[in-house]
């Protein structure tokens, strides 16, 4: 029984339920499925997205407020996701990477691909429902990710148009990782992710 946080999988198999979240219903829905959004984040948490003001970089990833702002007392259901929330959860990371087919990723709301990383950004698009003016990342990621995407799943050429988009990417790939691809198509730029286990 496995799950994925920030695209990396996790073995829920002797795993302690909390009072709101159950990794064996969770795991039993969708194996692998992406469970990063239920972990509490600090501003710290993503280093890479330090000086960057947008949305999709300054978000709080439990945040329920439908009119696009967070709410002040939303909270996620579990601790930040480290070493010791994990032995205390009773769920161990199998330090293999979360796979995915192009049919996995076309089939699940908010999921993109850019440069050969899989990322979720249904969170995201949940939180800030409308489009968002003069911000090119969240036009891409609601043009690749959102529900009526019509340009497919793959945003890579899409972000290295622009200067302020191309920096963007490591932002976005750390805050939102759900893994890799098993199979390069021509929008990437490296191998990375050749010969990743699919998570199902």
């Amino acid at each position: 029984m496995t799950l994925g946080i920030s695209g990396w999988q996790f073995n829920v198999s002797s795993s302690r339920p909390t009072a709101s979240v159950d990794f064996y219903a969770l795991s039993k829905q969708l194996s692998g499925q992406d469970i990063s959004n239920l972990f509490t984040r600090s501003s710290s948490s993503f280093p890479s997205c330090a000086g960057l003001t947008a949305s999709y970089a300054t978000m709080e990833p439990c945040g329920t407020n439908s009119t696009g702002t967070n709410s002040p007392t939303s909270r996620c259901p579990l601790p930040e996701p480290n070493d010791s929330t994990f032995n205390a959860l009773g769920i161990r990371n199998t330090s293999l990477e979360v796979g995915y087919d192009w049919d996995e990723v076309n089939s699940l709301f908010g999921y993109m691909v850019v440069n050969g990383r899989v990322l979720n950004l249904g969170p995201y698009l949940k939180l800030f429902p409308s489009a968002i003016p003069d911000d090119p990342v969240d036009a891409i990621i609601r043009s690749v990710a959102g529900s009526n995407s019509t340009l497919g799943k793959d945003a890579t050429k899409l972000f290295w148009n622009t200067q302020k988009t191309v920096g963007s990417v490591r932002c976005l790939t750390d805050r939102y990782a759900a893994g890799t691809l098993d199979k390069m198509t021509p929008g990437e730029f490296d191998g990375s992710a050749k010969g990743r286990p699919l998570h199902r």
